[in-house]
């Protein structure tokens, strides 16, 4: 999907597909953090 839109470029496309797991994860971390206080 996404290295579709970089027109195949693949390292880039796994660079920011990292990013984005990354953001993710943290943006659920930081939720469930709040949760538990």
């Amino acid at each position: 999907m996404l290295c579709d839109i970089l027109e195949g470029d693949v390292y880039l496309c796994l660079v920011v597909s990292q990013i984005v797991l990354n953001l993710a994860w943290l943006m659920q971390a930081k939720k469930t953090g709040e949760e538990k206080q």
